[in-house]
Order: structure tokens, then C-alpha cells, then sequence
């Protein structure tokens, strides 16, 4: 019996713990009260100049958010956030590039709460500086960012399209004249052994003052099996003669290409390999035969070719006598 009415106190005391606790909450909850937040700072970043000939835009990055101080009873400031409240920044007009400031009031505020809530005093910033330049355009080319692992026995024939090559970007004038070039996201594949074909995005502006016409481009990228052919019968040309009839001998010669299979495959050895020596670096050499050439290609690799030098035969100029024999 004495242990029961021990326990019964116990719930007793419990009760009345909660039900101070209850009147101590609903008094301070009423209770006018005053609590520091973050609000979005909004800045329209465009205006017409004061001509009216033109647009202004922002270049440099005002803060995000203001930090304020606001009153209310203790219910009402529980029962809000930063996101009830937000304060619009939109540049005057003016001629040309300028600077202007702005001082924060807790005026400019504006409530979305559904309870009142009194914005007492911006705490900071209490001033904000916005630099106006000049809206311009400008064609800018794409770069992409790739890190590919060609699968053994496999080559990437040629270089990557990018479709478009070129974007429009949008901007404060100072900005787009430094901006180089727009970079897609990064396309990373290890042991590749087929083609590429797909849409990556361009990467935004972290800043946010520059617009681009599209978000993303097409990348392809050609991925073959790698072959070694010989290809006889390629000609040889001279270049440089200075109108001299100029030929070489001989005037064909063997090539091995390496590439991908479908492009080595089909090459034409009488236009795709192109071939040559160089006249008049020949004649400076003094050597008695010359080296053939070839121009670098992205979609194959000249190996081999067979012979590597040739003889430069040039016509030897005729007498007057010679020439008389020549008519008869």
C-alpha cells in the first residue's frame, strides 16, 4: 500500500510538470519577441539605358541573401522563415557603363507570411553596389572535355564533331570579350570500342551573368578496329618546280597506312594518299636523290613507304643547234 501511493504521487508531480510547461509555452509564445533570419536578395539584372537605345546589365555578383532582424509574437516568428520574406533590387537607368549604390531599408521588404511579422532593421548588408555595363552578344566556340581509353587494337579515327561547333552567348560586354571559348561537361570512357554518338551539356555560367542560346551540343566520335594495309601504286608528285617539267622516278611508290579498317580499306591511291617531293628544298639539300612526303591526315597513319627517296630527273634545256635538228 505504501508503494502505491508513492507511485501516485510520482504521476501527480509528472502532471503538474506538464501542465507548467504548457502555460510556460503558450506565455512566451505570446509574448512579443524579435529573431534574426536570412531573406533572397533579388536583383533584376537587366535595364534599358537611359537613351532607350539599349540594355544595361549587371556584371559583378551582389550577395544572394540579406541578413534582418524581425519582431513579433514568440507563435507567429516560430512559424516563419527566410522564405517568407524577399527583397527586390532593380537598377535605375543610366548612360553607359556606371556604378551605382543602394542603400537596404526595412521597407523594401516584402511578406509572404501569412501571420505579421515586422522587419525591424537590415543587419547586412546595409548597402549594395551594382556595376552596369553594356548588353552584348557574341559567337563563341565550343571546347570538349574529353578523356578517353581507345580499346587495344582499336583508333579513334579522326577528331571529334561537335554540332554546333559555335554558341551565342549573352552577357555583360566585359565578360563576353574575355570568354574564349564554352566547355561541354566532361565525357569520360575507358576501353572504347565502338562509336560515340550523344548530347552533353554546355557548362553554365556558376555566376549566372552569362546566357547561352542552347544548353547542350551532339558529340561524335568515330571508333574503329585497327588495321595495317600496303597500298601500291600510289604517284608521287613534285611541287615547287617553278614551271619546270619536273618528274621523279619512280613515280610510284608503295605506302603502309594504319588506321581504322573501314577508312584504310577504302582509300584511293590516286587522290587520298598525296604524295610528294619537294623541288626546290631538293635542290638546296644538294643530295642526289629526294625524300617523298606526306602531309599529316587524321584519319590515317603513313607507316611506310617503299621506296623512301626517289631521283629528280629535270629536263636539260636544248641548244639553238639542237633545236634546228629538231625541225628539220
Amino acid at each position: 500500500m505504501p508503494q502505491r501511493r508513492n507511485l501516485g504521487d510520482w504521476g501527480v508531480g509528472i502532471a503538474a510538470i506538464v501542465l507548467a510547461s504548457m502555460i510556460w509555452l503558450h506565455a512566451v509564445t505570446e509574448t512579443p519577441s524579435r529573431r534574426q533570419f536570412d531573406i533572397p536578395l533579388l536583383v533584376e539584372r537587366q535595364v534599358t539605358d537611359a537613351a532607350g537605345t539599349g540594355q544595361l546589365v549587371v556584371s559583378n555578383s551582389p550577395p544572394k541573401t540579406i541578413h534582418v532582424l524581425a519582431s513579433g509574437s514568440g507563435k507567429d516568428l516560430l512559424r516563419v522563415s527566410g522564405s517568407d520574406f524577399v527583397l527586390r533590387l532593380r537598377p535605375s537607368a543610366a548612360n553607359g557603363p556606371t556604378t551605382q549604390s543602394y542603400s537596404l531599408t526595412p521597407g523594401q521588404v516584402e511578406s509572404h507570411a501569412a501571420v505579421s511579422i515586422n522587419i525591424e532593421q537590415i543587419l547586412t548588408p546595409t548597402e549594395v553596389s551594382l556595376v552596369l555595363e553594356p548588353l552584348v552578344q557574341r559567337e563563341v566556340p565550343v571546347r570538349l572535355a574529353l578523356a578517353l581509353v581507345i580499346a587495344e587494337s582499336y583508333t579513334q579515327v579522326g577528331m571529334p564533331t561537335i554540332e554546333p561547333d559555335h554558341v551565342l552567348v549573352d552577357g555583360p560586354r566585359s565578360r563576353v570579350e574575355a570568354l574564349e571559348a564554352v566547355w561541354t561537361d566532361s565525357l569520360v570512357r575507358d576501353q572504347v570500342r565502338g562509336d560515340i554518338d550523344l548530347r552533353l551539356a554546355l557548362q553554365a555560367d556558376p555566376d549566372q551573368m552569362l546566357t547561352l542560346n542552347r544548353s547542350d551540343v551532339r558529340v561524335s566520335i568515330e571508333v574503329q578496329e585497327l588495321a595495317e594495309y600496303p597500298v601500291p601504286g600510289v604517284p608521287v608528285a613534285v611541287r615547287n618546280t617553278g614551271g619546270k617539267d619536273v618528274s621523279v622516278e619512280p613515280s610510284r611508290v608503295q605506302v603502309k597506312v594504319r588506321g581504322g579498317a573501314d577508312v584504310i580499306g577504302h582509300l584511293d591511291p590516286e587522290s587520298d594518299l598525296d604524295l610528294y617531293v619537294d623541288y626546290q628544298a631538293w635542290i638546296r639539300s644538294g643530295r642526289k636523290v629526294a625524300t617523298v612526303q606526306t602531309p599529316l591526315n587524321d584519319l590515317f597513319e603513313v607507316q611506310q613507304i617503299v621506296p623512301p627517296e626517289v631521283t629528280v630527273i629535270v629536263p636539260q634545256p636544248t641548244s639553238p643547234q639542237d633545236q634546228a635538228k629538231g625541225a628539220d
